[in-house]
């Protein structure tokens, strides 16, 4: 997975996807949001508010 930053936008394919993934990262640190909706389009994306600090 590329290096992820602040403002940084996941789109997940489902609910599993959604929580797989925000369960890996939130483990290594990283603080997400969960969206369900984005510039007006209905899906599943995680949000990074805060990223990793070295």
């Amino acid at each position: 997975m590329a290096e992820l930053k602040k403002g940084d936008v996941i789109r997940c394919r489902d609910k599993e996807d959604m929580l797989n993934t925000f369960l890996n990262l939130t483990a290594c640190g990283m603080e997400l949001e969960f969206c369900y909706e984005r510039n007006g389009e209905q899906g599943l994306w995680l949000e990074v508010m805060e990223d990793i600090e070295e």
